[in-house]
């Protein structure tokens, strides 16, 4: 199996790679390019660092389908650094085989300037953590148009872009936007079932970290960025297989650039907390974007995303209509999702529902705000995964569903 470059185009703010593929059919949609815009010229940026978003977007399915990436030339700093992301991935998911490699025609050793920092910039809490953790340093946020929102979903965009603009401006960032079709060209539901043993699913248990790194490459070279921070999902008390993890993202390597999995020793709670910390400060509000059900760009607030964020802020005494979030359910029913819904057979889960427990007793002690003393008594072990429970959290889903289409 391979994927090889046919042609990479360097076209005023585009990169778009053409190339071809044997024994990938079922994993790589019938589209044989890919296309990344930048809003700023990257002609002048070195086909070795521009094919880079490419062989990032790629390489989980060489490792895990051991296939071969054929490019023409590579960053030299990049192709060493695949060694260690190979090893890397090992330790994230030891339950899974990491072969297939990389082959370049020629490596190129880059040498540039580098004197400023940039932060991958979604919106939403971790995020903003991230950013609010490297005021100092990061100049740019760089958001990737097409990791939770389509490419093509304009409408959906154009909702999220003003929370996110919004948020860049208060903190007096410079903003790019990186528009890309790199998740649409795969069948994700199939390669999930590659990675099953991890029990995720694909883009979150083993592509976005390297590939939405992988897209900051081009503005490094042009802008000089010393450091990309990215911004860690779990924490070392709650560590599940995650393809953003210190374990890969910190062996992100291109020219003179280096990345920083930031906010590892935060929990969400705790990040909460440093936000609204900074968003006092600066006698803000911010509209965190969070959801990652919603196509539409904005916060739904009835999925499981939505309402732990809600009740992070809580958690820690912090008003969420100050970050933004909403929940659109009464608490009775979000109390009936926590033990209907939610699938405490995954470790992570319960682990979600211990930290926010935690934080609670520390803001609350016995005083517990009396619509979420249900929290406090409340225990996933409690909840018994039963036949009868399985169907009733299938049924609860499928009403969930509903309710959202309706």
């Amino acid at each position: 199996m391979f994927i090889k470059v046919n042609e990479l185009i360097k076209k005023g703010t585009c990169i778009e790679v053409k190339f071809q593929q044997e024994g990938l059919d079922n994993y790589v949609n019938t589209s044989s390019s890919v296309f990344w815009e930048y809003g700023v010229d990257v002609t002048n940026v070195p086909d070795s660092i521009a094919i880079i978003p490419f062989v990032s977007d790629f390489l989980p399915i060489a490792f895990i389908l051991d296939a071969e990436i054929i490019v023409d030339e590579l960053d030299q700093d990049f192709y060493d650094c695949i060694a260690d992301y190979r090893k890397g991935y090992k330790k994230m998911a030891p339950v899974l085989d990491f072969k297939g490699k990389v082959t370049a025609g020629k490596l190129v050793k880059n040498d540039y300037k580098v004197d400023r920092d940039c932060v991958l910039f979604s919106g939403g809490i971790d995020a903003t953590c991230t950013l609010v953790n490297n005021d100092e340093a990061v100049s740019d946020c760089v958001t990737v148009w097409g990791a939770d929102v389509k490419s093509y979903n304009e409408e959906g965009w154009n909702v999220l872009s003003k929370s996110l603009e919004d948020a860049v401006k208060k903190f007096g960032k410079n903003w790019y936007i990186v528009r890309s079709n790199f998740r649409e060209i795969f069948d994700e539901k199939k390669l999930e079932k590659c990675i099953a043993a991890t029990g995720d699913g694909w883009w979150h248990g083993a592509q976005h970290g390297v590939a939405l790194l992988g897209c900051s490459a081009p503005l490094a070279y042009l802008f000089g960025y010393k450091t990309v921070h990215i911004a860690s999902s779990f924490t070392a008390d709650c560590r599940p297989v995650c393809a953003s993890d210190p374990y890969t993202d910190n062996c992100f390597r291109v020219g003179n650039t280096k990345a920083h999995h930031d906010g590892f020793e935060y929990d969400r709670c705790q990040k909460v907390q440093i936000i609204a910390k900074a968003v006092e400060a600066k006698n803000i509000t911010l509209n965190l974007h969070v959801c990652w059900k919603d196509s539409s760009g904005s916060n739904c607030g009835v999925c499981e995303k939505c309402i732990r964020s809600y009740l992070d802020c809580r958690a820690v005494g912090v008003d969420p209509s100050r970050l933004g979030m909403v929940c659109n359910l009464p608490m009775k029913e979000v109390k009936s999702l926590y033990w209907h819904d939610y699938d405490y057979t995954k470790a992570n889960v319960k682990d979600r529902i211990t930290m926010l427990k935690r934080n609670m007793d520390k803001t609350f002690g016995d005083n517990y705000p009396e619509d979420l003393k249900w929290i406090k008594n409340f225990k996933p072990d409690f909840v018994k995964v039963t036949p009868y429970w399985i169907a009733k959290r299938a049924y609860r889903k499928s009403e969930v569903l509903l309710r959202k289409a309706n």
